[in-house]
């Protein structure tokens, strides 16, 4: 034998050895458990893990689990070598908090999520990562519920060490790598998903947009009011976007003042009475208003015909509004509105600048009408008043103790006693000469005590009173974004409160043209303490209070209720616990309610049925029970009602086709069954519907394609348990923006009518039992400003199938039928 070949013999056969005798790892098999088995293993395991949404976490979940946000996507992203890194949106790291990385030989682990998918998903992705300790998949809560065992939201009876942070009642965005959220513990990082999981806060763009002009808007007229101007002029620019070809005249559209020699901006100014445009003079001189075409004349606005556009744009719901706002006048400076991202060149853009205050030579106020950049330069003529250092002649004490009953002030360190003193004792407003009013003095103590009341544990965000060499004057923080973290403000020009100004100019108040206060807005201002209900209540002219996103605690104030000429009352986003007071239902100037993302218990009162001015109407994200009372669909001027993230049962009543004027109509993440009723074709107008997550049967009736085919935008019926084919009356949602399917039943192929669907963002079929192929004409649609997100279960079962085949470069997602695992095409 050859000395080549004996040598090969020699190295095979010690290969070989090396093969028998090098020990393997063993990897223990994924047990699915039923509900039972879950049950009685759940005190044995080392950790119970949640994977589901946190707004499927928050409505309900197993005692004892552990909550990781997108834990899958994490895991898909890191490798073992990310322990070290320790990112708080690392997979690996993720479970290196956890504990469990040192353990993955002999931890036991029970996954769950809704149905068992997720779950197994995350199983095979934790074998992956080396895990050969007992893994258990949980299935969901279907099971767990339907074997009847309950879901808690409670503090949880066992904690992990990585649980070391304070309650958080945030419920869209978790800041910390760790946060506690109810019973059981919440690890990781909330990512937004495409998927839309956060659906029920869609009308935040919308509803922020529409507070912010409105508080602009309002702040103008004001200012307007305030000096008596009879007129006003401003510098306005209106680029114009259009075809070259025989309109060349449009592209140099954008005016300039006689004054001002830029002549590369070619501004106009516009002179303004009553808000009625008298004048549009170009930098030639050539009055706007006294040529002959009228496409020009169209062009020229005044402040009010911008605030309208805004206005316009928002109703109409535009693809993107950027505004920019004077801070000291209101009047907006900058506004980008672009109505659609399908059609080129109907953008909107205006510049305003340089507003003058105009007076009648017969006004009283001696003014000096110079501009100064974007803000009127004004000298009104001075008035001067002794001021009042104490104030026992007025006898101020007896006028409230009058309002509010003998024992108010009898604790003299009592917050209220505190108020009264600063009154009386440090407050400069107020002329000897004259005795103040019994509604004066009651309307400055209310809000004195408003301020020292939710500032007892810390100083407001801004505006707080004068320290030292302060002065009176301060940057006002006006809520813009709160989606964002942190928080999105603009600044306003204001006085600081607690000082001898009138309580009107106070930051954040609004006043009617008697000096009641009519508005209160502080939003996200650090307040603290119990909601001053009864004392706001004496305020009987006030009709808009917006104080969200603060820590205000105890039960919703029933002295509310007092206030008869209340319109909107914004309390989302605090600790309110308890019910929801059935004596709200006699303000019946309601417009607008928001008590969402607090801690809520109960059901709906049926005497909601009494507000029958009420448009907008919001309690997600609480902990509400029960069905939806009839009532509540007698509100027939009823728009918006998001009621997501509760725990509502039973059937959708067929009684909501009475309320033909809804536009958004969010129910995700609650318990209710049976089938979505045919009448909800009757609602023609809406705009978004979310009834996601939900444990709805049945198909979805025809009567939703027909009656919903005219301004649909969103339609989100993912994971809900409903079965049949997608109907080919699909087509009819030409305006649908997001087309969201997802984990259902549904069987068939997709229809090729979906190719109708030309407004489509995102389309989500995947988790179903579709078959065939993704029709060539939805693929069509697909680009960056178009069809962006595409799902279906595209990728190779176990069995080597392809249920829906999805041609290269269509779909951005194939989903695995068998596991649930979603991957980029």
């Amino acid at each position: 034998m050859a000395p080549r070949l004996v040598l090969l013999e020699w190295l095979f056969l010690l290969l070989l050895v090396l093969v028998v005798v090098t020990p393997t790892t063993t990897r223990a098999e994924i047990i699915e458990l039923t509900a039972d088995e879950f049950y009685e293993l759940s005190d044995q395991v080392d950790l119970i893990l949640d994977v589901r949404t946190s707004a499927e976490w928050l409505v309900g979940h197993i005692d004892n689990a552990t909550f990781v946000e997108s834990l899958f996507d994490q895991l898909l992203d890191s490798t073992t070598a990310d322990v070290a890194n320790a990112a708080p949106d690392n997979g690996m790291a993720t479970l290196q908090r956890l504990g469990l990385w040192n353990c993955r030989s002999s931890c036991r682990i029970i996954v769950y999520c809704r149905s068992g998918r997720r779950a197994g998903g995350v199983l095979r992705q934790l074998e992956q990562a080396g895990f050969t300790g007992q893994l258990y998949n949980g299935m969901g809560i279907l099971q767990w519920t339907a074997a009847g065992y309950e879901l808690v939201t409670g503090p949880s009876n066992k904690d992990r060490d990585c649980m070391t942070t304070s309650t958080t009642t945030t419920t869209t965005t978790i800041d910390s790598a760790v946060s506690r959220q109810g019973s059981g513990v919440v690890c990781g990082v909330h990512t937004t998903n495409a998927d839309a999981d956060n659906a029920d806060n869609a009308d935040g763009g919308a509803v922020e947009h529409q507070r912010e002009l409105d508080f602009f808007k309002d702040m103008f007229v004001l200012q307007m009011e305030r000096y008596n101007a009879t007129g006003y002029s401003f510098l306005l620019t209106v680029p114009c976007f259009c075809p070259p070809a025989g309109y060349p005249w449009l592209v140099t559209a954008a005016w300039q003042d006689t004054n001002n020699n830029d002549n590369n901006n070619n501004m106009t100014t516009t002179t303004i009475s009553n808000d009625v445009v008298l004048s549009a003079i170009t930098s030639s001189g050539t009055d706007v208003l006294q040529r002959e075409n009228l496409s020009l004349q169209q062009r020229v606005h005044s402040i009010l015909d911008l605030f309208d556009k805004i206005q316009q744009a928002i109703d109409q719901e535009a693809a993107s509004i950027n505004v920019v706002y004077n801070q000291q006048w209101g009047y907006p400076e900058d506004i980008f509105i672009d109505r659609s991202q399908q059609i080129a060149d109907e953008e909107f853009y205006a510049t305003a600048a340089n507003l003058t205050l105009l007076y009648d030579t017969d006004a009283d106020a001696d003014t000096d009408t110079d501009t100064n950049d974007n803000n009127p330069t004004i000298t009104i003529g001075n008035s001067s008043s002794s001021s009042m250092q104490g104030g026992d002649a007025l006898d101020m004490e007896t006028q409230l103790t009058l309002v509010f009953g003998s024992d108010y002030f009898e604790n003299p360190n009592s917050i209220q006693s505190q108020a009264l003193d600063w009154l009386q004792t440090q407050d400069t407003f107020f002329s000897e000469e004259e005795e103040p009013d019994n509604d004066s003095v009651l309307q400055r103590f209310v809000m004195v005590y408003l301020y020292m009341s939710t500032s007892q544990q810390g100083p407001w965000i801004s505006c707080n009173p004068p320290e030292g060499n302060q002065n009176d004057f301060c940057y006002y923080q006006f809520l813009v974004d709160a989606n964002t973290d942190p928080f999105r403000y603009t600044e306003v020009y204001w006085t600081r409160w607690l000082t001898g100004a009138h309580e009107c100019d106070w930051a954040g108040v609004v006043c009617d043209d008697d000096d009641q206060v009519t508005e209160i807005f502080l939003d996200a201002y650090d307040l603290t303490g119990s909601f001053p209900a009864r004392e706001l209540a004496q305020l009987h002219n006030l009709n808009h209070i917006s104080m969200t996103h603060n820590t205000f605690a105890g039960t919703l104030p029933t002295d509310l209720a007092q206030l008869t000429n209340l319109t909107s009352l914004e309390l989302q986003s605090n600790q309110f616990s308890g019910l929801i007071p059935t004596e709200w239902s006699t303000i019946d100037t309601l417009t607008y309610v928001n008590v969402g993302t607090n801690k809520l218990i109960g059901s709906l009162p049926s005497e909601l049925g009494l507000l029958t001015n009420l448009e907008r109407f919001f309690v997600q994200n609480n902990e509400l029970t029960g069905s939806l009372p009839p009532q509540l669909f007698d509100l027939t001027n009823l728009k918006w009602f998001f009621g997501g993230g509760n725990t509502f049962v039973r059937t959708i009543p067929t009684e909501i086709g009475k309320l033909s004027n809804l536009e958004y109509f969010f129910l995700r993440g609650n318990a209710h069954t049976g089938e979505i009723p045919s009448e909800i074709g009757n609602l023609s107008g809406m705009r978004e519907i979310s009834l996601a997550d939900n444990f709805l049967s049945g198909t979805v009736p025809e009567e939703l394609y027909n009656g919903m085919s005219t301004w649909l935008n969103l339609l989100d019926l993912s994971s809900c348990q409903l079965s049949g084919t997608i109907s080919t009356n699909i087509g009819l949602l030409d305006t649908c923006d997001w087309f969201l399917m997802s984990d259902n039943r549904f069987t068939g192929t997709i229809p090729t009518e979906a190719s109708l669907m030309t407004g489509l963002k995102r389309f989500f079929v995947d988790g179903n039992d579709l078959t065939g192929t993704m029709p060539s004409g939805l693929c069509a649609l697909r680009s960056d400003s178009g069809l962006r997100y595409l799902k279906a279960d595209c990728a190779t079962t176990s069995s080597g199938e392809v249920p829906v085949f999805c041609p290269s470069g269509c779909c951005t997602e194939c989903c695995n039928q068998d596991t649930g695992i979603c991957l980029a095409a």
